[in-house]
């Protein structure tokens, strides 16, 4: 080879070389500012170590497998901190209740009398059904919520079940509006989102049963226990119970009830419900997924309406929630929490006489949270272990949740029913969870 040849290919080489060094390096600071900036943001609740995996999820082709180990990730990091942390999958069908219980259990935690952290959420997924509103409308506002929340490129988003599992749909449009998140003068409280992003938010071929087993036996195998929240009907949750029941008791030995993962709905009612004659909206909508769900093999807990109608957004309350919402000078979240409550509230007075709304759905949040603090556990509810069934026959009362109150069924007792709530302690977490998301997201203009 001449001289000149040698020459050009050594030049060659050098120029590869640098671009690639070049390359590394842009790469390496790229991943640096993510991973800066992923725990400016969510530094005092521990969940800056994964932000950087999460955020680049949202830009990679394969984004729901890199969100779900992104959840398992920040699962394994909270074992590095001395307070107690609830690995939560919500089930939802938005609504403006349910809204709440996703600001609950996307931010919620709780703080002793010091301030420190006693125990907080780490939201696994997001899943819909349809309810309040049909599955396109319940998805579509779940996207809405999420990105509200800063939570859209962090948490997967499962679009669910359309119809119960052997009766027809039907929504709630005369409480929570056409859209299913309605206001008082038909302006949007939250931001909107385009058709691309919220196509690309929704995890495409993903099925709500599959990936919450995915979810649990990932955690179990942690020693770590997945908690369900249910806020609407229990289609998904019914399939999950079913397809998956008998296949995690072999897994724990036959320990479903302890080691499985528990459940935690938003429904039913002791005596007389909300919708038809004796029943609650959630169950009435599909009675025969309650009665699945009621008697599976796993934990299961029931917050039903005696509590929730104690939940009160009364005048004193709002205006706590408000000034929680409040940073330095930033008051636009005080207008979208109020709007959405005001809607709320003259569709309660108007249906049901109620002065004050109450705030069904983060309830459910609020228990599966008290569930796993000793301390909390023994005074932020009151329940019983009873034997529930559920109506499923009856033209006139299906959807009836009916309590062995005198002891006469032979049937096993099958589900813990909380009877009260302290719904201070309630309204404190609440406002913990509005104020912990402004103040963690005002100072880096994530606001919509």
């Amino acid at each position: 080879m001449c001289s000149m040849c040698r020459l050009s290919e050594c030049v060659g080489l050098l120029i590869f070389g640098a671009n690639a060094v070049v390359f590394f390096s842009l790469v390496c600071a790229r991943w640096v500012a993510v991973g800066v900036v992923g725990v400016a943001v969510r530094h005092s609740r521990a969940r800056g170590a994964v932000e950087s995996i999460d955020m680049y999820a949202s830009e990679n082709p394969h984004r729901y497998d890199g969100l779900l180990r992104s959840r398992v990730e920040a699962a394994r990091y909270w074992k590095n901190f001395n307070y107690a942390h609830v690995p939560c999958w919500l089930d939802c069908d938005p609504g403006h209740d349910d809204a709440f219980a996703m600001y609950a259990a996307g931010w919620g935690n709780w703080r002793d009398d010091n301030g420190a952290i006693v125990a907080t959420f780490e939201l696994m997924g997001v899943s819909t059904v349809a309810g309040n509103q049909t599955i396109e409308k319940t998805t579509y506002n779940a996207a809405r919520v999420l990105k509200w929340l800063n939570l859209d490129e962090i948490v997967p988003l499962i679009e669910g079940a359309s119809k119960p599992l052997l009766r027809e749909a039907k929504v709630c449009e005369e409480i929570h509006g056409e859209s299913g998140l309605d206001t008082r003068d038909a302006i949007d409280a939250l931001p909107g989102v385009s058709d691309r992003v919220f196509q690309n938010m929704k995890q495409k071929h993903a099925v709500v049963a599959v990936e919450i087993f995915e979810m649990w036996k990932k955690l179990y195998e942690m020693d770590e226990r997945l908690v369900i929240v249910a806020t609407g009907p229990l289609t998904n949750i019914a399939t999950f119970c079913l397809t998956y029941g008998q296949i995690i008791s072999q897994i724990t030995h036959g320990q479903s009830h302890t080691k499985g993962p528990k459940i935690v709905f938003m429904g039913g009612a002791i005596e007389k419900g909300n919708t038809g004659s004796r029943a609650e909206f959630n169950i009435q909508c599909d009675p025969e997924a309650a009665k699945i769900v009621l008697e599976s093999l796993f934990e299961v807990i029931m917050v039903p309406l005696e509590v929730t109608h104690t939940a009160l957004v009364t005048a004193d309350v709002l205006r706590r929630l408000q000034n929680a919402s409040i940073v330095r000078a930033y008051r636009k979240r005080v207008g979208q929490i109020t709007e959405l409550l005001d809607f709320f509230k003259m569709t309660y007075q108007r249906v049901f006489g109620f002065q004050h709304p109450p705030l069904h759905d983060p309830c459910a949040v609020w228990c599966a949270l008290t569930e796993h603090v000793e301390t909390l556990k023994q005074d932020a509810f009151t329940g019983d272990i009873e034997r529930v069934d559920v109506e499923c026959l009856s033209q006139l009362t299906y959807g009836q949740t009916v309590l062995d109150c005198w002891g006469t069924s032979t049937k096993p007792k099958n589900v813990k029913v909380m009877k009260r709530m302290n719904v201070e302690w309630f309204w404190k977490f609440m406002c913990g969870a509005i104020r912990e998301h402004s103040e963690q997201c005002e100072s880096y203009q994530y606001y919509q």
